[in-house]
């Protein structure tokens, strides 16, 4: 697999970042106080991301307790046509930034798996019952398997009972 890290990979990661500053800063301005921290809270959604030669979508159920959330997704990611479904759970902690990795199988394939993530959560609305908070996290997943790396940047949609 080629790698898109260099070069144009390397711009696509400067247009996400200034993206995720700016709407954060529109959205009511960087809050750099030390966050709530969550407690037993549950998130869940969809994400959906641009790979190199193909795009993946993601269903995604989390839970979070204090800074520490273990989550566990089921991927689809599709490489020149080539759908790979992957079982994976992940573990990330949050502090401004999500930061964190997942180990899985290709379920076709019997192939180990492994990323490392970053995401930035971007709180949108409140109250969507019987959840607290609606948010979009932007973020780039570095893949492995197969001796392949694939880098992925993409979008979280999810619902919370956490209140940021």
């Amino acid at each position: 697999m080629e790698n898109d890290f260099e070069g144009q990979g390397k711009m696509k990661i400067y247009i996400i970042l200034f993206i995720f500053l700016t709407l954060n800063l529109f959205s009511g301005g960087m809050n750099i106080t030390e966050p709530k921290k969550p407690y037993n809270d549950i998130s869940l959604g969809p994400s959906f991301g641009y790979i190199n030669n193909g795009y993946t979508l993601n269903a995604e159920i989390s839970h979070s307790i204090s800074l520490i959330t273990s989550s566990v997704l089921l991927r689809d990611l599709v490489i020149n046509g080539k759908h790979n479904i992957i079982i994976q759970p992940e573990i990330t902690v949050w502090y401004i930034l999500n930061i964190g990795g997942g180990i899985g199988y290709m379920v076709n394939g019997n192939i180990p798996f492994y990323n490392i993530f970053l995401g930035f959560p971007i709180p949108v609305c409140e109250y969507i019952e019987p959840f607290y908070m609606f948010y979009i996290e932007p973020y780039v997943r570095f893949n492995y398997f197969d001796g392949n790396k694939i880098n992925e940047y993409g979008f979280l949609f999810k619902i919370t009972t956490y209140d940021f």
